[in-house]
C-alpha cells in the first residue's frame, strides 16, 4: 500500500487523466461501426443500465486502476479485507466522475450519489456479491469488464 497515491493525490490525477482521455476522445474517429465489437456493445449496455447506478462503476473503477496501477479496480470500499489495493471508490466517483459528467449533459444518468445506493454497499464487486444485487446480470458484467479491461 506504500507504493499507492495518496487519496488527494489519486483524485487529483484521476481528475487530469480523465480530461486527458477525453481529448482523446473527441479528436478520435467515433464515426467507425463498433457493433461488431462485443466488448464494445457490453460497456455501451452498461452505461445504460437499468440499474442506473451501475452506469457510474465501470468509469469510476478503471479510471482508478488506470490511474495507481497498484490499485485492485474491484474493491468498492477502502475498509475491505484483504487490504491489498484498497482505495476509496466512492471519493474518486463523487470527486472526478460526478463533476465531470455534470460538465457533460448528465450522460450516465445524473445521479449525485450513486456509490451511497444499495447496489453498492458491499466491499467490492464479485461474485461473491451478486446474491445482494437485483440486477445480478448486469452486476456480472461489470465483474467480467473490469477483470477483462484491468488484469
Amino acid at each position: 500500500m506504500d507504493s499507492q497515491k495518496t487519496p488527494a493525490n489519486l483524485i487529483e490525477e484521476c481528475g487530469e487523466n480523465l480530461q486527458s482521455y477525453w481529448l482523446i476522445i473527441n479528436k478520435a474517429n467515433l464515426n467507425q461501426n463498433f457493433t461488431d465489437d462485443e466488448t464494445a456493445k457490453k460497456i455501451a449496455h452498461l452505461l445504460r443500465s437499468k440499474t442506473k447506478t451501475y452506469r457510474y462503476v465501470l468509469p469510476t473503477q478503471l479510471l482508478s486502476k488506470v490511474t495507481d496501477p497498484s490499485l485492485d479496480c474491484r474493491c468498492i470500499q477502502v475498509g475491505r479485507k484483504p487490504e491489498h489495493g484498497n482505495f476509496d471508490a466512492r471519493s474518486v466517483n463523487e470527486k472526478v466522475i460526478i463533476p465531470f459528467e455534470r460538465e457533460n449533459g448528465r450522460p450516465l444518468g445524473g445521479s449525485t450519489q450513486p456509490y451511497v445506493n444499495n447496489p453498492l454497499r458491499v466491499p467490492e464487486v464479485s461474485k461473491q456479491y451478486s446474491s445482494k444485487q437485483k440486477n445480478r446480470k448486469d452486476w456480472m458484467l461489470i465483474l467480467f469488464l473490469i477483470i477483462s479491461c484491468a488484469f
